[in-house]
C-alpha cells in the first residue's frame, strides 16, 4: 500500500511542531554551569546480565532512545540476549534502532526502525570499542571496514544520525522496519523515494502480553543513487567521498505517517551540534534537581541512577494534541502532557515515588496519564493495540494513592478512577499465594483513597479485603523453620522466596508483628533474614525490607544495612530465579558497565531509584503514605531543589564509611527524635542536619509513624 503525503502539509505540520518542541526544550534549558551531566556514565549497567541497560541517546522521558543494537555470541549458549538490544561486551554491530526498554525482563521490547550504513561487502561490521563514547543525549562509535563514524542524538519524538565516511566508495544504508527486540509482527514500507522513506513497525510488548504499532519516517540530507525495497526492508545506495557526512533524521508517531514525517522534517532543519547541546541542557536541568557533594565515584553512580530513573514513562503528546490510546483509538491530551510506557510492578516501589518527590509537575501528568488507561481498556500487562512499547500496569491503585497524597493527582481524576481501581484490586492475580499479599496491599490503597475522597463505605469494604490475606500468610509465610523457605520460585511464588515475600504487606506490619508472637520476635526474624543472606537486593519483592527495622524500633540497623548495600562489597546469594551455590561477592551498585549484581535488571529505573533514595537518606517504605524513612546518606551534603524554588538540604556531619550511624538530628534548627519525615516537611524546604558517628545510637529515632495496621480503621 502506498501513502501519498502532501509535502506542503507535512512542512506546515512541522512548523506547528517547531513551536511545541521549542516550548518543551525551553523547559529543559538550564543556565547553571555545574555540568552535572559529566557525572553520568550511560555505559553503567550495559554489560551482560548486569542491568540490561543501553547507552542510547535520549531526552528525559523521551520516546526515542536511539542507540546501537549488538549481536549475541551464538556460540555461547549461556550468553543472554540483551533486553535493551545492546551488550557492552559485544563488538558485533547489527545497527542503530530508535526505541528500547531499559532494564526490563523477558527479552525486552522496542527496536523500531533499524538503520545501518556500511560499505558494500561489509556484512557484519565490527565496532571499535576504544572509540565508543556516550553522554546524556549523545552516542558515537566507529565501526566497519572501511571505518564509519556514527554519531547519534535525539529529541522526544525523533532521532538524528550523523555518519562520517572515511573512504571514497559505494555505501549502502539498510532500513529495517521489521526489526524488533521482541517478537516481530507485520511491518512494512509505505514509501521510499527521493530523500525519504516511510513505514511502520509492529511487535509484541515486553513478555509478549500485548502488541504495539509505531509509524516511522526517515529524511536524508541528500537523496541516494537508488532505493531497493523488499517487504519491510529497504536499501539506499550512495557514492560517498572520503570525509563526507550524511545526516538521517527519523521521526516516530503512534498516530500516523504524516506526524512521523513532520517530526523527521523538523529535526532535519536543525544542526546536529545544536540538538546535542539541547539534549545536554535538558539533562542538566532534570538532574540538577538533586545536587550533592562528596566522592566523585559515588556522585557518578548517583547521577547515573537518576539518569536511568528519568526515562520512563515517556512523553507521547503535548497538551492539546492527539495521541493513540491503548484501545487503538485517537485521544486528545486535553488536560496536560500525555505519557506512556509502564512497568508498575517494579516502578511503583521506588521510581514513581521518586518522581512524585522531585518533579511533581511532570508527575501529575504521568499519574493522570496512567488513570486515563482505565477508559481505554487497561490490562494488567498490555493490550493488543498499544501506541508503543510498555511492560505492565499492576499496582496502579497504589500509584494513584501515592500521587493523590503528594499532590500528583487531582480530586476529579481520583474520583473517576476509584471504581476502576477497586475493580482492579478485586480482580488481581491468578490465585497464587504471593498475589494474595499483593492484592491486599492494593485493596488497602483503594480503601485509603476512598477514605480521602469521603467514601467511608467503600473504604471499609476494601480495608476488610486488605486483611483477607492473613489466612494465606499464616498457612504459607508464618513459618520459616523449614528447608524450603529460602528456595526461589516455589509453587505460588514469583522470582522470590517465602523469606523474601513474607514481609510484603507493608500496610499491615503491626499485625505481622503480633502474629509471630509480639515483642522482639519479628525483629529477631529480621536479623536472621539479613544475617543468613536471605535478603535479595537484586530483585523487587523484598527491597523495602531494610527499612522495616526503623518501624520496629531499630533504626540503626536500617542505617547500617542500607549504607553497606549502597557503598560496599556484599555477599549476594540470589539471582532472579535461583539461589546460588555460593554467593557472588561485590558491590550491588558499581561504577562500571557491569554495574549491578548478576541477573539484576534495573527494571525501568526501579533499582536505580532504590539506590538514589537510599543514597540521599530518605525512602518511601510504605508507598501510599506521604512519609519517608530516614537512613544514613552516603553524601555529606545533598540539596533537593523543587519547582516552587524551595530547597531542602540534608547535611551529614562527620560522615565517613566508618561513621555512618545517626547520633542525633535536627530539622530546621529544632531537635528531631524520629527517623521519618513527612512529604510536606521535605517539599516545604528546610534543613535536615544529621550528626554521624561510628557506633549506633540506640536511643535515637524510636518514635514510630502512625500504625500501619488496618484493624478497626475508620475515616475519622
Amino acid at each position: 500500500m502506498k501513502i501519498r503525503l502532501n509535502r506542503r502539509l507535512v512542512l506546515s505540520l512541522a512548523a506547528v511542531l517547531v513551536v511545541s518542541v521549542l516550548v518543551i526544550l525551553s523547559l529543559f534549558i538550564n543556565t547553571r554551569t555545574s555540568e552535572i551531566v559529566t557525572f553520568v556514565d550511560p555505559f553503567i549497567g550495559t554489560a551482560g546480565d548486569h542491568g540490561q541497560l543501553s547507552p542510547a541517546a535520549t531526552l528525559p522521558y523521551g520516546m526515542v532512545k536511539l542507540g546501537p543494537d549488538t549481536a549475541t555470541d551464538e556460540a555461547d549458549a549461556k550468553a543472554p540476549k540483551p533486553h535493551s538490544g545492546y551488550d557492552f561486551e559485544s563488538n558485533s554491530l547489527i545497527g542503530f534502532s530508535h526505541t528500547r526498554s531499559q532494564g526490563v525482563g523477558c527479552e525486552g521490547s522496542g527496536g523500531v526502525l533499524l538503520v545501518r550504513p556500511s560499505y558494500v561487502n561489509d556484512a557484519q561490521p565490527t565496532m571499535d570499542k576504544s572509540a565508543e563514547k556516550a553522554s546524556p543525549g549523545y552516542y558515537s562509535v566507529s565501526y566497519g571496514s572501511p571505518s564509519i563514524l556514527a554519531e547519534l542524538t535525539a529529541t522526544a519524538e525523533a532521532g538524528v544520525h550523523r555518519y562520517t565516511f572515511t573512504k571514497t566508495g559505494r555505501v549502502q544504508i539498510l532500513f529495517d522496519f521489521g526489526h524488533a527486540h521482541s517478537k516481530p509482527r507485520p511491518s512494512g514500507i509505505t514509501a521510499a523515494k527521493g530523500d525519504y522513506i516511510d513505514g511502520f513497525s509492529s511487535a509484541t510488548t515486553v513478555c509478549d502480553f500485548g502488541a504495539y504499532k509505531v509509524h516511522a519516517s526517515a529524511v536524508l540530507s541528500r537523496a541516494p543513487v537508488s532505493w531497493t525495497t523488499n517487504d519491510a526492508k529497504a536499501v539506499a545506495v550512495f557514492d560517498m567521498n572520503a570525509g563526507e557526512q550524511l545526516v538521517v533524521s527519523v521521526g516516530l508517531s503512534s498516530i500516523g505517517q504524516m506526524e512521523a514525517r513532520a517530526h523527521a522534517a523538523l529535526q532535519s532543519r536543525q544542526s546536529f551540534e545544536s540538538l546535542v547541546k539541547l539534549a545536554a541542557a535538558a539533562w542538566e536541568r532534570e538532574l540538577g534537581r538533586v545536587q550533592v557533594e562528596g566522592d566523585p565515584k559515588r556522585k557518578r553512580r548517583l547521577y547515573t541512577a537518576l539518569y536511568h530513573a528519568m526515562q520512563m514513562p515517556y512523553f507521547v503528546a503535548r497538551k492539546g494534541r492527539s495521541y493513540r490510546g491503548s484501545d487503538g483509538n485517537l485521544q486528545v491530551a486535553s488536560v496536560g502532557d500525555q505519557y506512556f510506557g509502564w512497568s508498575l510492578w517494579d516502578t511503583f516501589r521506588t521510581q514513581q515515588p521518586l518522581l512524585n518527590l522531585l518533579d511533581p509537575t511532570r508527575s501529575r501528568d504521568m499519574t493522570r496519564s496512567l488513570a486515563d488507561l482505565y477508559s481505554q481498556g487497561k490490562q494488567p500487562w498490555a493490550t493488543a493495540n498499544e501506541p508503543g512499547l510498555t511492560v505492565r500496569t499492576e499496582f496502579a491503585p497504589v500509584v494513584l494513592l501515592d500521587g493523590f497524597r503528594k499532590g500528583a493527582l487531582d480530586v476529579e481524576t481520583a474520583r473517576r478512577s476509584l471504581p476502576y481501581a477497586g475493580a482492579e484490586a478485586s480482580a488481581y492475580g491468578e490465585g497464587k499465594i504471593f498475589q494474595s499479599l499483593e492484592a491486599a496491599y492494593q485493596h488497602w490503597a483503594v480503601a485509603e483513597l476512598a477514605c480521602d475522597l469521603g467514601d467511608q463505605d467503600l473504604a471499609i469494604h476494601h480495608w476488610r479485603r486488605s486483611v483477607e490475606y492473613r489466612d494465606v500468610w499464616n498457612a504459607n509465610f508464618k513459618s520459616v523453620d523449614h528447608g524450603s523457605a529460602d528456595k526461589v520460585d516455589l509453587p505460588g511464588l514469583y522470582e522470590g522466596t517465602i523469606w523474601q515475600y513474607r514481609w510484603f504487606v507493608p500496610h499491615d506490619i503491626e499485625w505481622i508483628r503480633q502474629a509471630v508472637g509480639g515483642g522482639d520476635a519479628l525483629v529477631n526474624q529480621l536479623e536472621e533474614f539479613f544475617n543468613q543472606g536471605y535478603f535479595n537486593i537484586a530483585n523487587q519483592p523484598d527491597i523495602q525490607v531494610p527499612y522495616l527495622f526503623a518501624y520496629l524500633g531499630r533504626p540503626w540497623r536500617t542505617q547500617d544495612i542500607t549504607f553497606r548495600y549502597a557503598t560496599q562489597e556484599m555477599d549476594h546469594w540470589y539471582g532472579t530465579h535461583e539461589k546460588r551455590q555460593k554467593p557472588w561477592r561485590g558491590m550491588a551498585f558499581q561504577d562500571s558497565p557491569r554495574g549491578f549484581v548478576p541477573e539484576m535488571d534495573d527494571d525501568a529505573g526501579t533499582m536505580s531509584s532504590w539506590f538514589a533514595l537510599s543514597a540521599l537518606g530518605i525512602y518511601p517504605s510504605l508507598v501510599g503514605e506521604p512519609l519517608y524513612t530516614l537512613t544514613s546518606p552516603i553524601f555529606p551534603q545533598s540539596r533537593l531543589t523543587f519547582d516552587s524554588g524551595k530547597v531542602f538540604t540534608i547535611e551529614a556531619r562527620g560522615l565517613s564509611d566508618a561513621a555512618h550511624f545517626i547520633q542525633k538530628a535536627s530539622l530546621n534548627g529544632k531537635p528531631l527524635e524520629r527517623a521519618w519525615l513527612t512529604h510536606d516537611e521535605i517539599t516545604s524546604g528546610g534543613e535536615l542536619v544529621l550528626e554521624m558517628g561510628a557506633t549506633p545510637n540506640q536511643n535515637w529515632g524510636l518514635e514510630k509513624p502512625k500504625s500501619s495496621s488496618v484493624t478497626a480503621r475508620t475515616c475519622s
